[in-house]
């Protein structure tokens, strides 16, 4: 039987990346839940549409997103494709059930769908709650004696990051829609300057989960991480300070530490 342990996970991927070992880890949340399973997805300044149903969160500009399943099969498929992709340190953060309501009852489907239980399944919330203060602390680090690339949104700053950005591949809001020709791109830029054994950080929204498949099994000689929103707060983005529990209780000076006691547990 494998183990699946958020913090023995945790400590497997940070020894990838400390002993500069190549790797890919795509993380599938709330978001990619939806859009897996066909469902209106928006995200906007009024606040959000799920299937029609309303309701009012704060996003930054860098989190607007529309996924109409009339208009955007292809990026399902492309999602889908992601997913399905299996190969050696690909790995698939997949979300608990007590965490995401998008794969609530579905979870053993999800794992089928993923090619199987596996070493290469882990968490989609590795970086997150109680892992959170590691991956600051520990994690990023790492980061300085590494060549890193970032894909990230076009509001982003650099300047705070402790870290040195040394090519970056800016996209918009509704990414995935938007943005996905510059997969290509970035697959160029990696064959024609002979790109190998470089980070490439990816804060994309769903995209993340299409550039790191594609350009993973294009080409195994670099590291593929989605970082999801982790950084944010050091990237001059503010949408963060409304949906993102686990960033407010770090970066901000609050009482409640909770969020960053939780630890995911296989389902």
């Amino acid at each position: 039987m494998i183990e699946h342990n958020y913090t023995k996970d945790f400590d497997t991927l940070k020894s990838k990346l400390e002993g500069k070992e190549n790797f890919a880890f795509s993380r599938f949340s709330d978001g990619e839940g939806f859009i897996l399973y066909n469902q209106y997805l928006e995200l906007g300044s009024q606040g959000y549409n799920l299937n029609g149903a309303r309701g009012y969160a704060y996003y930054g500009k860098e989190e607007y997103k529309v996924f109409d399943p009339e208009k955007h099969s292809f990026y399902r498929d492309k999602l889908i494709e992601s997913l399905e992709y299996c190969a050696d340190n690909y790995y698939k953060g997949i979300p608990m059930k007590e965490s995401c309501q998008a794969f609530d009852g579905i979870f053993d489907e999800i794992v089928e769908n993923a090619g199987g239980d596996s070493e290469f399944l882990t968490f989609a919330n590795l970086w997150n709650n109680a892992n959170y203060p590691r991956f600051v602390e520990e994690f990023v680090p790492l980061l300085k004696d590494r060549k890193v690339i970032f894909i990230c949104n076009e509001a982003s700053k650099f300047e705070e990051l402790p870290f040195e950005v040394i090519k970056h591949f800016f996209i918009g809001s509704n990414a995935m829609v938007e943005n996905y020709g510059i997969i290509e791109e970035i697959k160029e830029y990696v064959s024609q300057n002979n790109i190998k054994d470089h980070v490439f950080l990816c804060s994309a929204a769903s995209l993340s989960n299409l550039i790191i498949h594609q350009c993973f099994e294009a080409n195994n000689n670099n590291t593929f991480i989605d970082i999801g929103s982790t950084l944010n707060p050091l990237m001059g983005l503010k949408g963060w300070t409304g949906t993102r529990t686990y960033l407010n209780q770090y970066w901000n000076s609050t009482g409640d530490k909770s969020q960053l006691e939780m630890v995911d547990v296989w389902t």
